[in-house]
C-alpha cells in the first residue's frame, strides 16, 4: 500500500516547528477552514451535534480540528502516513488510524463525512480508493474533496507536479467522483479545485 502514496516524506524539523506555534485547537490554517466553511451548510442538514469524520492524508487535521472546534461531540478520525503527526493528533483528541487507505479500520457506513486535500492526484488504483470512500460514507454523508486545478492555464505555468499521477479539470473530476456513487453539490474552480459531494 506504501506505494500508492507519494507525498508523505514531509520533514521532521518542519511538523515539529508548526506543532510547537499550535496552542490551540482553533489555530487553523486557511485550507482546512475553507474547507469547513464550505461544508457548513451541508454539515447544518444532518442536523445532528456529534458528526463522525474521516480525514485522509490529515497532516495537520485542519478540517478536523475545525470540525472539533464547532462540534465538540464529535468523533473525528485521521489517516496520515506520517508517524510524526500522531502525537498531535491525539494532542486535539483527534483519532489517528495506523493504517494506509483503505484500511481494515475503517467499516462500511461509518461516517459522515470524509474530507480528501490533495491526495488523488497522488493515487495508483483510485477506482479501489473511491469505492472504499464511498462504502465508509453513510447514505446521507458528504465527500469534499481538494484537487489541483488543471485547466489550460495550469500547464502554462513552471509547476513542480512530478509526484502527481493524475490530473483533473472540474469536468473530469466530476465524472471521476460521479462514477462513484456520489452527486456534486458545488465547486470552486479556481487554482485548487475545490469540491463537495453527496453520497446517493
Amino acid at each position: 500500500m506504501n506505494s500508492i502514496y507519494h507525498k508523505i516524506s514531509g520533514r521532521k524539523t518542519t511538523i515539529l516547528k508548526y506543532w510547537e506555534n499550535i496552542s490551540t485547537i482553533s489555530d487553523i490554517r486557511p485550507r482546512g477552514l475553507r474547507h469547513y466553511n464550505l461544508l457548513i451548510f451541508h454539515i447544518q442538514k444532518l442536523n445532528k451535534s456529534k458528526i463522525t469524520s474521516l480525514e485522509i492524508g490529515a497532516g495537520a487535521a485542519d478540517f478536523s480540528r475545525s470540525l472539533i472546534s464547532n462540534y465538540s461531540d464529535s468523533i473525528v478520525h485521521v489517516i496520515e502516513p506520517n508517524p510524526i503527526w500522531k502525537e498531535f493528533h491525539k494532542r486535539f483528541h483527534i483519532n489517528p488510524i495506523d493504517s494506509f487507505f483503505p484500511s481494515t479500520h475503517v467499516q462500511n457506513n461509518m461516517f459522515d463525512i470524509v474530507n480528501l486535500s490533495h491526495v488523488l492526484e497522488h493515487i495508483l488504483d483510485y477506482t479501489a480508493f473511491l469505492n472504499s470512500i464511498r462504502s465508509c460514507l453513510k447514505d446521507t454523508g458528504f465527500f469534499i474533496i481538494d484537487v489541483p486545478n488543471c485547466k489550460s492555464s495550469y500547464w502554462k505555468q513552471d509547476t513542480n507536479d512530478g509526484p502527481h499521477l493524475n490530473f483533473f479539470n472540474l469536468k473530469s473530476l466530476k465524472l471521476l467522483i460521479e462514477s462513484h456513487g456520489f452527486q456534486l453539490l458545488e465547486s470552486h474552480d479556481e487554482f485548487s479545485l475545490l469540491a463537495i459531494f453527496k453520497a446517493i
